[in-house]
């Protein structure tokens, strides 16, 4: 047996949501498609196959392309980022598209919104909503110096817009308040604080407005949506 699509996603240590572990288990299967059970057999290139841990599992380039052609956009492009981000080559994914018999259009379409500069899986997907809504793509990971306090931020998300605004987009998870480890040990309220004084900072350094959202702004969408239009945030040209 050899682990392919979401398994050897899993294995692979690629961002993968929460919402696609369902307890199935993919391997290869060289003629067809078909699912016994929680098995599922994905046709796929076994001869692609590479061991992590002891698990006989698809490479990471045959393994984006697999998941690729069968998860939405949004559950696919945090995959994508992280494998190009780690190295992996892109004339090869192309040239794996290329030998398929079948339709490979949403491969194309998420090498075209890939960029290795997301910092992590989450702000990948929130990124990937974005552009199903509609919404212009923004730059990713961008710095600003606040001379006051001598120091550079670097925000999520940065849209220009032609007439010099800037709006950022900040992608603020509720870990960032609660959970401890993510803290340096601050109380919730000293961490609210400190994001005050960050956006204080930033607007001093040129940004004209500063939009957050969370978790479950992106997952239900509506809330995203209102939120970036709201703050002026453009939709692209070819919506």
């Amino acid at each position: 047996m050899v682990f392919a699509g979401v398994t050897a996603a899993t294995i692979l240590r690629l961002p993968l949501s929460l919402r696609l572990q369902d307890g199935s288990i993919t391997c290869a299967a060289t003629s067809r498609t078909w699912t016994t059970g929680r098995l599922h057999h994905l046709r796929t290139d076994s001869h692609t196959c590479t061991q992590v841990r002891g698990l006989p599992t698809t490479n990471v380039v045959r393994t984006v392309v697999d998941c690729g052609l069968t998860l939405p956009f949004e559950e696919a492009l945090p995959m994508y980022d992280a494998a190009v981000d780690n190295g992996a080559p892109l004339p090869e994914i192309l040239r794996i598209c290329q030998s398929l018999r079948r339709p490979t259009e949403p491969v194309l379409r998420l090498l075209h919104y890939t960029d290795g500069r997301s910092e992590n899986g989450g702000e990948s997907w929130a990124r990937a909503v974005m552009i199903s809504l509609g919404f212009a793509v923004p730059e990713l990971q961008v710095q600003f110096y606040d001379a006051q306090n001598a120091t550079w931020y670097r925000v999520d998300y940065l849209w220009r817009l032609p007439n010099g605004t800037l709006i950022v987009g900040e992608f603020d998870g509720m870990a960032k308040y609660f959970d401890e480890t993510m803290g340096g040990g601050r109380t919730m309220e000293q961490r609210v604080q400190r994001e005050r004084r960050r956006n204080d900072a930033l607007l001093r350094a040129g940004v004209s407005r500063i939009v957050h959202f969370s978790y479950n702004d992106v997952l239900h969408r509506v809330p995203l949506q209102r939120k970036l239009e709201e703050a002026g945030v453009p939709y692209a040209a070819h919506r």
